[in-house]
C-alpha cells in the first residue's frame, strides 16, 4: 500500500529539525499521499500569546514535498479540518480544493519575498537536506503569527490579487490581458467583500 512507504532519507532527516520548533506540533509525520503524489506532514500551529476568540491561536495544516526533496517544491495548505477558511495576503485563493484531498487551496507563500516575513533573517531560502524544511515552517509559523496581527502586507507593498478567483479569471481566460488596472467599489464601510467593477489593460 503505497501511503505505508517509507519516507525517503532526506525527509525523515529534515523532519527532525522541526521537533524542537517552538508552536510546532506533529499530527502526522511524513507519509505518501497517493492522490496528490506527494510527501505530507499535517501539524498544527499554535499562538498561545493570541486571545481565544482569535481563529489563527490554533490551526491544521500540510505541508506537502516532493520526492526530490531537497529539491522541488514545498507547500504548506491549511487542513480541511481546524485549518483556516479565509484568504489572506500571500496565499492562494483558499478554496475548499479536491474532494480526494485533505488540505485545502490556499498554499501560502512561505518563499515570499515580503519584508514583513524576512525581518527575523529567514530571507534567504536554503537548499540543504537538515534546513529547507526547518526554514519553510518557521516561516509558515511568521506568516501566521502576521496574519493574526493584519500585518502581512506593509506600507508601500503592491497590492496582492490572489489566483483563482473570479477576477483572476479574467485575466486566464483572456490570453492577451496578463496585466492593467482593476477597479473595486465599496459597499459598505462595515463590509470585507470588495465587488469587481472591471478590468483595464
Amino acid at each position: 500500500m503505497d501511503w505505508l512507504r517509507e519516507a525517503p532519507e532526506p525527509l525523515s532527516k529534515a523532519q527532525l529539525s522541526l521537533e524542537t520548533v517552538e508552536g510546532f506540533t506533529f499530527l502526522e509525520t511524513f507519509r505518501w499521499n497517493e492522490q496528490g503524489k506527494k510527501w505530507t506532514i499535517r501539524f498544527q500551529v499554535s499562538l498561545p500569546e493570541l486571545d481565544a476568540d482569535n481563529p489563527l491561536r490554533s490551526t491544521d495544516w500540510y505541508l506537502t514535498a516532493d520526492e526530490a526533496y531537497p529539491l522541488g517544491r514545498i507547500d504548506i495548505y491549511p487542513a480541511k479540518d481546524h485549518g483556516i477558511t479565509g484568504t489572506y495576503p500571500h496565499q492562494s485563493y483558499n478554496g475548499e480544493g479536491k474532494p480526494e484531498l485533505p488540505w485545502r487551496d490556499g498554499n501560502i507563500c512561505a518563499n515570499t519575498q515580503a519584508k514583513v516575513i524576512g525581518r527575523h533573517g529567514y530571507d534567504v531560502e536554503p537548499y540543504t537536506t537538515e534546513d529547507r524544511l526547518l526554514w519553510h515552517c518557521q516561516r509558515a509559523i511568521e506568516w501566521i503569527r502576521y496574519a493574526s496581527r493584519d500585518e502581512l502586507v506593509l506600507p508601500g507593498e503592491p497590492f496582492e490579487l490572489p489566483p483563482h478567483t473570479p477576477i483572476m479569471r479574467d485575466l486566464e481566460d483572456n490570453p492577451i490581458l496578463r496585466g492593467g488596472y482593476c477597479g473595486f467599489t465599496l459597499v459598505r464601510h462595515t463590509c470585507d467583500i470588495w465587488p469587481r467593477e472591471g478590468l483595464q489593460s
